[in-house]
């Protein structure tokens, strides 16, 4: 039986003895890309070349979060490799893993549609949903089952990515592409509950981390510099986020790759 107590040690443990690592590479790809996104979405305003611009770096800053990811799995279960070994070897593997992201985005997509048609056929207006208004001529019987579709396939994925939780090891470990979702799956197994707690835990504390963070980030830059300059307020806040952000997916990546060295470990020793 795998303690997730002792894996959040052993991502303490990794976390503080590789952290100047671990800081390098993170501000590299996880922070500077997105911060930059932030500074071209803040001064694009409607001019479409730098719209165009700000698409093409969106992309990029995913590729980057991919990249980041694999070369912090790569620092966390391999106490061997250095920075450059590290972001060579996430180099390696991003293109399986980009795969595997793309894969799982078109089936996540997929397995909300029909939650989308029956809310979009019910004559639910988001319009007038947004202005507070009445909705007129609403089937609620549809409107009420679309919900509720919405809401099963919402936690059959929570479910799907607490058995996700070391897909990034195993991609970075195993030289595997799509057979990393089965690995995966194998390597969760009897522990996916626990991991859907951790989940849940984790996505409740980042939640809060970010409204705390950008709400007084957002109400101080609005206080110096005015109401006048919001393309200031909304880059200081995207700041904000990608800081937090940036913190939570190195614990998140660090603690996947410490619980799928354990799993291994584990399931070798059966």
């Amino acid at each position: 039986m795998i303690s997730m107590s002792e894996i959040w040690d052993r991502t303490v443990a990794v976390i503080a003895g590789r952290f100047a690592m671990l800081a390098s590479i993170a501000t590299l790809l996880l922070l500077a890309p997105p911060i930059a996104q932030a500074a071209i979405d803040a001064i694009s305003g409607t001019s479409p070349a730098l719209r165009f611009v700000g698409g093409l770096v969106a992309l990029l800053v995913f590729v980057a979060a991919m990249l980041g990811a694999l070369a912090v799995t790569a620092v966390a279960t391999d106490p061997s490799l250095d920075q450059r070994g590290a972001l060579e070897a996430a180099g390696l593997r991003i293109g399986p893993l980009l795969a595997v992201s793309i894969v799982l985005g078109i089936v996540l997509f997929a397995s909300f549609i029909p939650a989308i048609l029956l809310i979009g056929t019910s004559g639910f207006d988001i319009v007038r949903a947004q202005a507070g208004a009445p909705q007129q001529a609403l089937d609620t019987g549809r409107f009420a089952l679309g919900g509720l579709f919405m809401l099963v396939t919402l936690f059959a994925w929570l479910w799907v990515f607490a058995k996700l939780v070391p897909l990034p090891a195993v991609v970075m470990n195993e030289r595997r592409g799509l057979g990393a979702i089965t690995r995966s799956f194998a390597l969760t197994r009897r522990s996916t509950a626990k991991l859907f707690g951790v989940l849940i835990l984790y996505a409740i504390v980042m939640a809060v981390a970010l409204m705390a963070v950008t709400s007084v980030l957002g109400l101080m830059t609005r206080l110096i510099v005015g109401p006048d300059a919001p393309g200031a307020v909304a880059f200081v806040v995207a700041v904000g986020t990608a800081i937090v952000t940036c913190v939570f997916s190195v614990v998140q990546n660090v603690f996947g790759g410490q619980y799928y060295l354990k799993a291994r470990a584990v399931r070798e020793a059966a």
